[in-house]
């Protein structure tokens, strides 16, 4: 009895943290165009504001979930100039706590390696214009065969833009986590 209580309490917290983290997603296509087109506005206000030069930092997960890595890419008059990436370690303290939060809260990211990207590699990154036009594309994703994802920071600016196939168990998503957005330089203008 009790291991059966155990497996229903480790049921019912992913059942909360998948209604958590879905709950939060734009899940028709008419507020994903509206979502879009308002972020599309916040977003050309903070490239005029910052003349199109800025870094982004995208994470990128890997399979099976030990590992991830972050791509910081710098963007100078609308062009990808330079990037690096680095690769970190999920670490969890440990396991004999099944409070989804406490987990969370005591897990932390060790880096593993740092490293320039190559020309090609570089030449192989978006811009934040490009990645709002693979956003824009979202609108043609099946919502029937896929979960579609659209979030925005506190700027309004994209945070994730892609989908999933709803019959995928591995790491399936096609898109872009954008953990931040800095400008490198302020408008002469303002």
């Amino acid at each position: 009895m009790p291991i059966r209580g155990l497996f229903i309490r480790i049921r019912d917290i992913l059942k909360l943290n998948v209604i958590d983290i879905t709950s939060n997603k734009t899940c028709d296509k008419k507020s994903l165009r509206d979502a879009i087109k308002k972020s599309l506005s916040s977003w050309k206000a903070f490239k005029k504001d910052c003349a199109n030069n800025y870094t982004y930092e995208k994470k990128e997960y890997y399979n099976f979930g030990r590992h991830y890595k972050k791509i910081y890419t710098t963007v100078e008059n609308g062009k990808v100039v330079e990037a690096y990436e680095t690769k970190h370690r999920f670490i969890v303290d440990s396991f004999s706590k099944f409070d989804v939060k406490k987990i969370a809260n005591n897990t932390r990211d060790d880096l593993v390696e740092k490293r320039s990207l190559t020309t090609g590699e570089i030449s192989k990154l978006k811009t934040l214009d490009e990645i709002y036009i693979f956003a824009k594309k979202l609108m043609r994703v099946s919502s029937r065969a896929n979960d579609i994802f659209f979030e925005v920071n506190k700027e309004g600016l994209i945070a994730e833009a892609g989908f999933s196939p709803r019959d995928c168990v591995d790491s399936c998503f096609r898109g872009y986590h954008i953990n931040s957005i800095t400008p490198l330089k302020a408008s002469p203008e303002r």
